[in-house]
């Protein structure tokens, strides 16, 4: 069954980063007519959501709503690249697949593993270092960017997905909220957000990054050229942290996070 279908509703961004991608907004699915009315009132003001198909509309809100409405031009092309969406997702798959047959078995590098009996998209591949694994005192972010770097220099599309977990933004550490601070003003109890309540989530995302480009157009002649580039790096690992360290600086997760919430 395909993600859309497991529940009463799902929904799907379609910016210009997603596998089904139309500049902005997305769409949402749904077979349940009252989880539809639902949403429909709140993309509308709050309007029922056969009004915009009324030919006398009545401008009546019964409820609080946006105005979510998703322009023509951006449904006209989903629509369209619905219609090719497996076939761009089986190239993803494809070089995917590929790449980390090549990279594989690189030590200190893992490569996204997917069970026998589940498909994987590949909106993001994400790879993740081990500096232990390959001997090194360092930490793991500062292995990680020192191979970002090196990455860079050879023209692999690498980045960041996220620097740092959704608790440690901003608006939940300070708790700035609407009105008085809703929701957390008032509440019964004390809410924290202490990031050792995450270990696990914060150690994914300082020993990972993304690497890009998987997507058609792009095929295999890309992905050994990355593979190539990557095989290159971890072969002179000493060196790429070497010239990380006379070029760069690395800044600790506690610093960034204390730099971001100040």
């Amino acid at each position: 069954r395909r993600t859309g279908s497991l529940g009463d509703a799902a929904g799907f961004a379609m910016t210009t980063t997603k596998q089904l991608m139309t500049g902005e907004g997305g769409l949402m699915t749904t077979d349940d007519p009252e989880t539809y009315e639902r949403a429909a009132m709140t993309r509308l003001f709050g309007e029922p959501g056969s009004a915009l198909n009324s030919e006398d509309r009545k401008y009546m809100s019964e409820t609080i709503g946006w105005n979510y409405k998703l322009p023509e031009v951006s449904s006209a092309l989903a629509r369209i690249r619905l219609k090719y969406l497996d076939e761009y997702i089986k190239v993803c798959q494809r070089n995917a697949v590929y790449l980390s047959q090549r990279i594989g078995q690189i030590e200190g590098l893992s490569a996204p593993k997917v069970p026998t009996d589940r498909e994987h998209s590949y909106y993001l591949y994400c790879l993740q270092v081990d500096p232990v694994s390959l001997s090194l005192n360092v930490e793991a972010g500062k292995l990680r960017d020192a191979i970002m770097n090196a990455l860079a220099a050879e023209n692999v599309d690498v980045m960041r997905w996220q620097k740092v977990p959704v608790p440690a933004q901003p608006v939940f550490q300070k708790k700035s909220g609407y009105g008085k601070n809703s929701p957390w003003q008032g509440h019964p109890r004390e809410i924290s957000y202490s990031l050792d309540q995450y270990p696990n989530t914060v150690a994914v995302l300082e020993n990972s990054f993304t690497v890009r480009r998987l997507v058609p157009p792009n095929d295999l002649e890309l992905m050994d050229y990355y593979a190539k580039a990557i095989q290159k790096v971890f072969g002179q690992i000493d060196r790429v942290i070497e010239l990380f360290e006379e070029t760069s600086e690395y800044i600790p997760l506690e610093q960034r996070l204390a730099l971001f919430n100040s």
